[in-house]
């Protein structure tokens, strides 16, 4: 299994923020989510907004309550499984979230923010003979 993608949780900028790629939540005691630490519920909530709850949540969330403060009063500490989407280049969705720099990609559902930067700063860097 991978780490956590670099930069997460998403950086924010005036409001706005990069997201980072899709991940899966899933309940501390999940054999599934493998042996990772467990992090409070709500900073979870905000880092990961592309977030799929795994079906080890089935029966414990009532219909109607998949948000924060629903499953906060269940379970307060989650467990995140990074998605292994394979190397990709950003291919930009039709979703852009009202805090997202940029439209989501269709691939992983981030923004691919710290790629971005990074070149930005290449291109922005003079090479030598120039």
């Amino acid at each position: 299994m991978s780490e956590l993608p670099a930069g997460t949780p998403a950086s924010t900028q005036g409001g706005r923020r990069h997201y980072p790629a899709g991940v899966v939540f899933h309940a501390p005691h999940c054999l599934e989510g493998g042996n990772r630490p467990a992090i409070g519920i709500d900073s979870a909530f905000t880092s990961f907004p592309t977030r799929e709850l795994h079906f080890c949540f089935g029966g414990m969330v009532p219909e109607g309550l998949l948000d924060v403060v629903g499953i906060a009063e269940i379970m307060p500490y989650i467990v995140i499984e990074p998605i292994a989407f394979g190397d990709h280049l950003y291919r930009p969705s039709t979703v852009k979230p009202d805090d997202s720099l940029d439209y989501l990609c269709a691939v992983c559902r981030g923004t691919h923010g710290d790629e971005v930067e990074t070149l930005l700063q290449a291109l922005a860097t003079p090479s030598p003979g120039r």
